[in-house]
């Protein structure tokens, strides 16, 4: 059984949020109540996803991601969806540019499993493996990344982040990245993330249009 600490806190919160939100609204303590919950939630945000991740691991989409190994993951902080699919004996490569804090993007706590210090150079050292990046901020990190792969052997390119198209993006990645990657690349796969109020992460693949 995968010990996933992070989907069973994420779990329990939305629970009370969902218990709140099944009060009638003409009851006195409805909204005092949801506020409540709600609060919780948000607060509770703040302090999971820089201790575990941004974006929530649960069943189904570790279930996706262990088809496609082998797997490079980049940008891996402190490895939590590394560790989770290793229990699951998938053949992961975990890499970070700073793995003891994560560029600062992560409390810099000990790490989950065991995550190299590397970054893009890896892409041509791992050339069978698939790509894996999750919640990649939006500077050009995503972008080279991928151009890079696009030219090694492994075929599909899994993406954790909001959804992002030429005109716009979400909290993730950047317009250029979504560019390129929708000329590139042919999406696959699909998956809905459990989501933090307000968030809208998903999980998709996609396979490199030289291997349609």
């Amino acid at each position: 059984m995968i010990v996933n600490p992070y989907y069973s806190e994420f779990l329990k919160f939305a629970l009370k949020v969902k218990q709140a939100n099944e009060i009638p609204a003409k009851e006195s303590n409805h909204g005092k109540l949801w506020y409540n919950a709600y609060a919780e939630m948000h607060s509770a945000r703040r302090d999971l996803i820089t201790h575990y991740s941004y974006a929530i691991p649960d069943p189904g989409a570790l279930e996706l991601i262990a088809k496609y190994g082998p797997i490079l993951e980049l940008g891996a902080g402190k490895g939590y969806w590394a560790s989770l699919l290793r229990q699951m004996s998938v053949d992961i490569l975990a890499y970070d540019i700073d793995p003891k804090n994560g560029s600062g993007y992560i409390d810099g706590g000990k790490a989950f499993t065991f995550v190299d210090t590397g970054s893009i150079e890896k892409i041509e050292e791992n050339p069978e493996r698939n790509l894996f990046l999750c919640w990649t901020p939006m500077t050009s990190f995503s972008y080279e990344a991928l151009k890079k792969f696009k030219k090694s052997k492994a075929p599909y390119f899994i993406h954790i982040g909001e959804p992002g198209n030429e005109d716009g993006r979400g909290c993730t990645d950047s317009v250029e990245f979504f560019r390129y990657l929708n000329k590139n690349f042919t999406l696959v796969e699909d998956y809905s993330l459990p989501n933090w109020q307000g968030v809208y992460d998903g999980l998709r693949v996609y396979k490199n249009n030289l291997f349609l």
